[in-house]
């Protein structure tokens, strides 16, 4: 199975709608973290995207099968049970291997118990070269307001 057009559907719900249901299995949630500008240090911390898993979230709301279904022409029906194969797949893969990737999301692993867990990529953090800024840029934008601190 081509995993990547999965990982892409998955992708595009989280972008969307910030949880991305794999039915039966559990839920990627997206959670940003709002940038932060400290004005005494004049650091600059951009906003970035964390990724967790959820196996408790498992009630279908077709989003996923839906963006898979636009994405690559299958039907509804067709799209919803290449999620339940996919996630049986990274179940078997994870007993046998130890570890599934995700693409740019990460990767399942199993503990020596047996249990999966979800170790997310740092990809999809948005640091000043993702965002077209360079790292000077943050000493830039607080240097006249540190040096009006200065004089006070």
């Amino acid at each position: 199975m081509n995993s990547s057009i999965v990982v892409s559907a998955i992708t595009e719900v989280l972008h969307e709608h910030e949880c991305a249901v794999l039915p039966g299995f559990g839920a990627f949630i997206l959670r940003k973290n709002f940038g932060i500008a400290n004005p005494f240090s004049g650091q600059l911390k951009p906003a970035s995207h964390s990724i967790y898993f959820n196996a408790s979230i498992q009630e279908d709301d077709g989003f996923v099968a839906n963006a898979l279904k636009e994405r690559s022409g299958y039907s509804f029906k067709q799209a919803s049970q290449i999620l339940i194969d996919f996630t049986k797949e990274i179940t078997d893969v994870c007993s046998q291997k130890g570890h599934f990737l995700l693409g740019d999301l990460g990767s399942f692993h199993t503990n020596p118990a047996q249990e999966l867990f979800f170790l997310a990529s740092g990809s999809l953090s948005h640091r000043f070269a993702q965002n077209g800024l360079a790292p000077e840029f943050a000493f830039k934008v607080w240097s006249p307001f540190l040096e009006h601190l200065d004089k006070d």
